[in-house]
């Protein structure tokens, strides 16, 4: 049985995929202070926390990851949602990303995120403790501790969640922070409020200067024509998207 389930994790997830599963079994029994990600940037260890067994292990996938370690020109890159901040940490790293803002509304994720950055020794990221949302205001967000990648301004509280104060911005702020005179490449993470963030890209014309925008879509709440339909207009069209897990899915757009 045990030989069984071996060889299919080595069907499914290849050699890599076994040795980060072997790996992750002796970091959880030793439980370092730091740690190492899948992605190669180094983390402060948040042990029980999902999000950052995800970003240990590699689960997010290497489509992204490779994709911004691969970037050979001259971009800025916004990363909304940033928890931990696993991609702007991968950015970081490429010296062809100039500047990088992190959005992370959560005090918990924001703290985590900040300490990564001093850990990996990067002055390129200006990190953000906030939200994009409908308006400049204080709002809550859902949070679960063991799953901080969870948080949502759009679900209700779940008994495992509980509800906390951050502060949202809309296009108003949101144009004066960004610097509009480099290309731009987006990530946006936001477990269901993206349809909600993109409008307010739209609106603060930065759509102009956005090449690429890579979005996990929460199916539940929005309607992947509709989101494809928003950017259309401004020449987008989709180049990737991952497999559907939990209703969720991951979209790289590039303009034309």
């Amino acid at each position: 049985m045990m030989f069984l389930k071996i060889l299919q994790i080595l069907k499914d997830e290849g050699i890599k995929g076994f040795y980060q599963r072997i790996r992750i079994r002796f970091l959880y029994i030793i439980k370092p202070r730091i740690t190492k990600s899948a992605y190669g940037v180094k983390l402060n260890s948040n042990w029980g926390d999902a999000t950052f067994n995800l970003c240990l292990s590699g689960t997010y996938g290497y489509f992204f990851s490779d994709f911004l370690k691969n970037i050979s020109k001259p971009y800025n890159f916004i990363d909304i949602g940033a928890n931990q901040g696993i991609y702007s940490l991968i950015a970081a790293k490429n010296r062809n990303f100039k500047k990088i803002y992190s959005f992370e509304p959560v005090n918990d994720n924001y703290k985590l995120l900040k300490n990564n950055i001093k850990l990996n020794n990067i002055n390129n990221i200006k990190s953000k403790k906030l939200a994009i949302s409908h308006k400049n205001a204080v709002s809550y967000i859902s949070f679960n501790k063991k799953h901080s990648g969870s948080s949502s301004l759009e679900t209700k509280k779940k008994q495992s969640q509980k509800l906390i104060k951050i502060n949202t911005i809309n296009y108003t702020n949101l144009k004066k922070i960004i610097d509009f005179k480099k290309k731009l490449i987006v990530k946006i993470d936001v477990e269901g409020h993206e349809s909600v963030v993109i409008d307010q890209l739209i609106k603060s014309n930065l759509l102009k200067s956005i090449e690429y925008i890579y979005v996990e879509i929460d199916f539940k709440i929005n309607k992947i024509g509709k989101i494809k339909n928003k950017i259309k207009k401004y020449n987008f069209i989709e180049v990737y998207r991952s497999k559907t897990i939990n209703y969720h899915s991951d979209f790289l757009f590039k303009k034309r």
